[in-house]
This record gives C-alpha cells, structure tokens and sequence, in this order.
C-alpha cells in the first residue's frame, strides 16, 4: 500500500474494534516550554482546554492541501487519514528529560481534557491566562 508499518500499526490502534477514538493526544518531550500544537480553530478551543500556558499554531493541513511534503509524526498521518482529531503536547523545557514539573503538566492537561471531552466529573485547572504563538505573530488570551 506505500504505507509505512508505523502507519498502519497506528492506524490499526486508533480504530481498534470497529470503532473511532474521539481524540488521540500525542505526548512529546521536547525543548519548549508545555505547549499544544494546534492547527485550526477546533484544536486552539482544545488546547485552550488542556490549561497548558501556550499553543503553538501550525499550518499543517493548509500545507498538506497545497500538496507540500512535511514531516509529521505517522500518529498524526493515521489520524488525519481516518479523520480523527489529533493533538500534540509537548511538555518540554529538556528533550528527553521526565521531571516532576512534566508530570504535572502532562497530568493537567489529560484531566482538563476528560473534563471537556465530558469523561470525568470535575472543575477543569485553567491559568489566568494562554498565550497563542501564530505564524502572523504573537496573540495572548484570557481565559475565565
């Protein structure tokens, strides 16, 4: 199928038992501070949702109309092909390092999204403010 094994390994996951998952989130470590990568409206509302103080705005999808090669992970490839909604979270600062202060924002931001997603019972722990990292510049929100 030109498909790599990952591919069809993660696209096999994501469908297991006949039936789609909602939302497949992306856990990375990396060396920016915890963040979201979203691209379009739907993703930035999620990533408002997880309480991380910043998302990072993409333009994955504009760019993979225009038929443009990119490298994305195969869990974000499988999932755009089975039109489920993915997100990526990173919650950096040191690549590879797990630290407690990781944990918590990894921690968080799963329980912010049970909540939303309406999985869990409970008050979501949002900060007083997100800042939002576009290409066209740099926008900051409230969030109440």
């Amino acid at each position: 199928t030109g498909r790599s094994k990952a591919a069809v390994i993660s696209n096999r996951a994501i469908v297991a038992g006949g039936e789609k998952a909602a939302l497949v989130v992306d856990l990375h470590s990396h060396a920016h501070p915890p963040a979201v990568y979203a691209d379009g409206e739907a993703q930035v509302a999620l990533g408002l949702a997880t309480g991380l103080p910043y998302i990072i705005r993409t333009r994955v999808n504009d760019a993979l109309r225009a038929g443009k090669k990119l490298k994305v992970s195969q869990l974000s490839v499988a999932c755009r092909t089975a039109g489920i909604q993915a997100m990526t979270i990173e919650l950096g600062p040191r690549i590879g390092a797990v630290t407690p202060d990781k944990v918590a924002h990894g921690v968080r931001a799963l329980r912010n999204l049970l909540i939303h997603q309406g999985m869990l019972a409970g008050k979501p722990v949002l900060p007083d403010r997100v800042s939002i990292l576009d290409p066209a510049g740099f926008l900051s929100l409230v969030t109440d």
